[in-house]
């Protein structure tokens, strides 16, 4: 029986390795990447105030006018193509050493609570990060009931 001599770094490299190889492109493609219709799916922040709903999501590199919003049926969609330097005439030429970032077409689609007023949502854009607020309806909003005393 010969002995060995045991190196934990080797084995730490390894792991390493095989660690961001599991979190590389297929694994991003996954979870960020084609929702099952060709588009991307578009990460998006959401939150609750006492008087609306607020929704962002960035669109780097896109104009306010890349970016569309529809709402029907109580369903919230978000749409917009995020244009890449690959997609040039001159990258064909290109020979990319490495890309991270996601680009092409992305949207969201969301039902949204009927306690949330469609008709009066405003959106706006700056610096590439789209803005919309949704308030809620008189019957949702929060109000103290005052007590009578006889």
């Amino acid at each position: 029986m010969a002995l060995t001599r045991w190196d934990p770094f080797t084995d730490m490299a390894r792991l390493r390795t095989a660690m961001d190889r599991f979190f590389d492109e297929p694994f991003r493609r996954h979870f960020w990447g084609n929702g099952g219709d060709g588009a991307n799916i578009l990460p998006l922040d959401v939150y609750e105030t006492p008087s609306e709903l607020v929704l962002k999501a960035h669109f780097p590199g896109s104009e306010a006018n890349e970016v569309h919003i529809s709402f029907e049926r109580g369903t919230l969609t978000i749409q917009a193509h995020l244009a890449s330097d690959a997609e040039k005439e001159e990258a064909k030429n290109w020979r990319w050493h490495y890309r991270e970032m996601w680009y092409g077409d992305v949207t969201r689609t969301f039902s949204v609570p009927s306690m949330f007023d469609a008709e009066k949502a405003e959106a706006s854009f700056k610096n590439g990060v789209l803005t919309l607020r949704m308030p809620k309806t008189e019957a949702a909003k929060p109000r103290e009931i005052p007590i009578s005393v006889n």
